[in-house]
């Protein structure tokens, strides 16, 4: 950034930025669906992980909730959402043959350090739904901890 004759320079917030999107379409049933997964490597103590989610959801015949999910997925660290739960979760409620896009964003934090994958999933409490290849997105930002 310039300011009168000279440069001001900016520290680097964000320590890595990572997104993971689906390769292939996936059908979303009762049973919680696994749309997509990112391993974010290792985790720091106080890591703070800003996570965005986005999907383009078609609802089958059956008018009902869908429910998208954000939680660990496996690895050694432990984290928790900045409200003190361990998955970031949004249900809403979807029309017969419409569309659902949801956009979710959230912040995890790291209270134990080590490796961690991050998954992104979904289920129907009724009927069926369809995700198109490209249309389940989880980005992340890390603001580094300890």
């Amino acid at each position: 950034m310039r300011v009168g004759g000279g440069r001001l320079a900016f520290p680097k917030i964000f320590s890595d930025d990572q997104s993971a999107t689906n390769a292939a379409p996936i059908t979303v049933t009762p049973a919680e669906t696994v749309l997509v997964t990112l391993n974010m490597g290792t985790r720091q103590q106080d890591d703070r992980i800003f996570i965005m989610m986005y999907v383009e959801f078609l609802k089958d015949v059956t008018a009902d909730e869908v429910t998208f999910l954000t939680r660990k997925d496996s690895g050694t660290a432990v984290v928790e959402s900045i409200t003190g739960f361990l998955s970031w979760q949004w249900t809403m409620f979807c029309s017969a043959g419409s569309f659902a896009i949801p956009m979710m964003l959230g912040i995890f934090r790291v209270t134990t350090p080590g490796t961690l994958t991050l998954r992104l999933s979904a289920n129907c409490v009724s009927g069926n739904g369809d995700v198109a290849t490209g249309k389940a997105i989880l980005r992340t930002w890390i603001l580094r901890g300890r």
